[in-house]
């Protein structure tokens, strides 16, 4: 069974992956799809599990919006250039598995 994992930025593609995931999750199984709002407990370290459940992953969905690519920070800065963007992060993580789709 395939472990998928769900990259997106809230402000530009929540509805689409919250659709997304309920569809794959019907299929597949809620246990087998990662999707920050429901895969992550309050106290747990984030980038453990992240890298935990990237590593695990045989496809990671990386959901572009429109505003992706420009989004920015409350301070006005790009989200794509901040050194802990975890969207950034998750990708970065993800394209060094060589065994991922």
């Amino acid at each position: 069974m395939p472990r998928i994992f769900i990259n997106y930025r809230r402000k530009d593609s929540i509805a689409y992956a919250g659709r997304i995931y309920d569809h794959l999750a019907s299929h597949f199984g809620r246990d087998n799809i990662f999707m920050d709002i429901d895969s992550l407990q309050p106290g747990v370290d984030i980038m453990e599990v992240l890298n935990r459940s990237i590593t695990s992953c045989s496809v990671f969905l990386a959901l572009i919006g429109k505003d992706w690519a420009t989004a920015r920070d409350d301070a006005g800065s790009p989200r794509l250039s901040a050194p802990n963007d975890l969207v950034v992060l998750e990708i970065a993580m993800a394209l060094k598995k060589r065994d991922i789709l």
